[in-house]
């Protein structure tokens, strides 16, 4: 049988008409559900009946029937399927109902086997029926209960396909949420491995640079007092030279004077000479003089004879008597000059002796002082070797302190560098930490906000809601910043609770709540609520119902903006006003001097001119929405509204996050899980940062931006949470 055959069956696509040649369902066999309808459904309040009291004989079908009602519903609801496929025979319309009652009973948990069971009761029940009311015709009873057969058989085969291809896709969605919480677990492993060995890094970074400072220091130190030690080496050696000279001056001047002393020597031996051949003369002077002294007493002894002969001789002795005593008068004045001699000789003796003395005392001394030069001398020539070789020294220790000095300063420079090597490693290491912890951030922003990742059942609702939280026993005030039907996210004032923490949340106007932290982030917990009571369930819910529709406008608003905004930038690419690439690209071109740090792209200018008109309708729709914004996928913020675009001050940093959020990249967690989002719409909240140590709790609603079919990244609105 081929497609052909069922060319008389209505309405069946392609797959529809694949399952209809399977079972070998064509003209024939619809005209024959035709003829049954009558007959069947005399019978179906009777089978269906016996059939929800065949499974209350079962626990676990008679636990799924049991609510109040329940099997009511059920047959009311067979019955019209089944008035249908006897009215209608089958085309797409059957099976997308086949399809759909298959997965509301694999949602109520009715096992496979209860399935086919219900199939064979009923249609067992409708053979037989078949085969009565045709006991006269056995081809006819033949043929419609094939009819039957094949037909419940189809229809099984369809509710149960949804079966497996709803716990394929459970299965797939099951190992796809283990798969991106063991990726976030081993990411967040290899963050926290990252973050140890970068502490490890910094922390050594901070002792290298901590001894390279020490090293620059004690090097400047080492440096100056080389250099120090490099000036006193020269002026020792200079002095060295000079003590050397001096000595050579010195050694010269002992030499003379040891000349001088000897010569002393040999005049004062010569003049003790002299002195002795003076003292031998003086002799032999008194020698001579003792000898005239006898010689003018034997005289004047003669001239006494002479005159007393001269005397006797009378007249004749006169002249004789008078040449007598000339003689006479001569040798006294001989003898008298003798002893006047005598008296000069022995003073001279005396001189001489005296003279003998002294020079024998002054050659005694001068042989001591020859002595003494000479020992001078041969001390002079020692020391002048000594100092010879003192001064080769000194000059060859302010060499290799010279030579010392410029590795020293070589040191210096070298440490500066290590310094400065050393910070920039501590700079890197830090920027390798953010950036790992914006990968971390980027990444779980990504999973978390996944269709597959997201494990949150209940819609999550933005509010600022003033709460008490108990946690671990301590009484708290918190701030509940997202809500569902099933969790909370709260903002501790003040630490934090790790995960499996009980805590109590007293919400003014809604009740008590009892839940657990399933994750924290600092001061802020994430929380899934435990068994919550009834009238709890009923005023939170009548709340997040009211909340929602708050959110409807706004999503409404940012979608519609969102789409306008992907049109614009379509046509403006298939127009030629820029590249499909120009527009994806990410080189972000830092703006010198901007703090915050701004960035250029190659297509900011383009979009500070296309943007504003659709941003700034949007900020006057409603009044509290506070900003409208286009982001890229990094969070990139190109073009703001006018009032948050305006020119940078210098130095003024907190003025500028305030009022210059244009041209930045906001990629933080909230910024980075609008901006990666491909949901419809996304609604967060977050705390802005508006410079100064002021924050604001925003609610932020986003939807994708799309360009030529490809996510380009998000428009995001921030208003006051309710």
């Amino acid at each position: 049988m081929t497609g052909s055959d069922t060319a008389g069956i209505k309405g069946q696509p392609h797959g529809v008409s694949l399952e209809l040649d399977l079972w070998r369902i064509d003209a024939a066999t619809q005209r024959s559900l035709f003829q049954l309808g009558p007959h069947v459904n005399a019978d179906l309040d009777n089978i269906l009946n016996d059939f929800y009291s065949f499974l209350r004989g079962f626990p676990e079908t008679a636990e799924l029937i049991a609510a109040e009602g329940m099997v009511s519903r059920l047959i009311c609801a067979q019955q019209d399927h089944w008035h249908k496929l006897f009215a209608d025979g089958i085309d797409a319309a059957y099976v997308e109902r086949v399809q759909r009652i298959g997965a509301a009973h694999h949602r109520v948990g009715l096992k496979p086997r209860f399935y086919l069971s219900a199939y064979s009761f009923i249609m067992e029940r409708l053979v037989r029926s078949v085969i009565e009311r045709n006991r006269w015709s056995r081809q006819a009873a033949a043929d419609q209960a094939a009819t039957l057969i094949r037909t419940l058989l189809m229809e099984a085969e369809l509710a149960l396909s949804v079966y497996t291809d709803t716990t394929t896709e459970q299965q797939v969605t099951d190992e796809l949420l283990d798969l991106a919480d063991t990726f976030e677990q081993e990411l967040d492993d290899a963050v926290q491995l990252v973050r140890r060995k970068a502490q490890a890094m910094e922390s050594a970074s901070d002792e290298v640079l901590g001894a390279a400072q020490r090293v620059s220091e004690d090097g400047d130190h080492v440096a100056a007092a080389s250099h120090e030690a490099d000036a006193n080496a020269q002026t020792i050696a200079a002095a060295a030279q000079e003590l050397s000279a001096s000595i050579a001056e010195i050694s010269s001047q002992v030499d003379r004077s040891t000349g001088a002393a000897q010569d002393a020597t040999s005049r004062s031996q010569a003049a003790r000479g002299i002195a002795a051949n003076l003292n031998d003369v003086s002799d032999r002077i008194g020698s001579i003089a003792t000898l005239i002294e006898k010689i003018a007493k034997e005289t004047r002894l003669l001239a006494l004879n002479a005159s007393i002969e001269a005397a006797r001789a009378g007249e004749a002795g006169k002249g004789f008597s008078v040449v007598a005593n000339e003689v006479k008068q001569l040798a006294d004045q001989t003898n008298n000059a003798t002893g006047n001699i005598r008296n000069e000789i022995h003073s001279m003796q005396q001189a001489i002796g005296e003279t003998v003395s002294a020079i024998s005392d002054v050659a005694g001394r001068v042989e001591m002082v020859n002595e003494t030069i000479g020992a001078i001398a041969a001390a002079v020539v020692e020391q002048d070797a000594v100092t010879r070789d003192i001064a080769q020294s000194v000059s060859q220790t302010a060499d290799s302190v010279r030579l010392v000095h410029e590795p020293i300063g070589s040191v210096a420079t070298q440490a500066g560098v290590t310094t400065k090597v050393s910070t920039q490693l501590r700079h890197n290491t830090s920027e390798l930490v953010g950036q790992v912890v914006n990968i971390e951030k980027r990444v779980i922003a990504s999973l978390r906000n996944s269709r597959f990742a997201e494990r949150r059942r209940a819609a999550r609702v933005a509010v600022d809601l003033r709460v008490e939280c108990t946690v671990g026993g301590v009484r708290q005030p918190a701030v509940v910043e997202n809500i569902s039907s099933g969790g909370a996210q709260i903002r501790l004032d003040g630490g934090t609770a790790p995960a499996g923490t009980p805590l109590t949340l007293a919400i003014p106007d809604i009740g008590t709540i009892q839940a657990e932290v399933a994750n924290a982030e600092g001061e802020v917990i994430h929380a899934h609520f435990l068994d919550l009571a009834a009238d709890v369930t009923a005023v939170l819910a009548r709340a997040l119902d009211r909340w929602h529709s708050g959110d409807d406008a706004l999503i409404a608003t940012v979608q519609a903006a969102a789409r306008q905004i992907s049109g614009l930038l379509d046509d403006t690419i298939d127009s030629g006003g820029i590249s499909a690439d120009e527009v994806f690209s990410t080189a972000y071109q830092p703006i010198a001097g901007s703090d915050p740090q701004q960035y250029l792209t190659g297509y900011t200018e383009l979009f500070d001119r296309l943007l504003p008109p659709i941003q700034e309708a949007v900020l006057q729709k409603e009044q509290r929405i506070d900003f409208c914004a286009t982001v890229d996928r990094n969070g990139y913020l190109p073009t703001h509204n006018l009032k948050y675009s305006l020119p940078q001050r210098p130095g003024e940093i907190a003025w500028n996050v305030a009022n210059c959020r244009n041209r930045r990249i906001f990629d933080d967690f909230t910024g980075i899980a609008a901006a990666r989002s491909r949901a419809p719409a996304l609604v967060q909240t977050y705390r802005r940062d508006m410079g100064g140590g002021k924050f604001l709790l925003m609610k932020d609603v986003s939807a994708p931006v799309l360009v030529h079919g490809r996510h380009w990244g998000a428009l995001r609105l921030g208003c006051r949470p309710t």
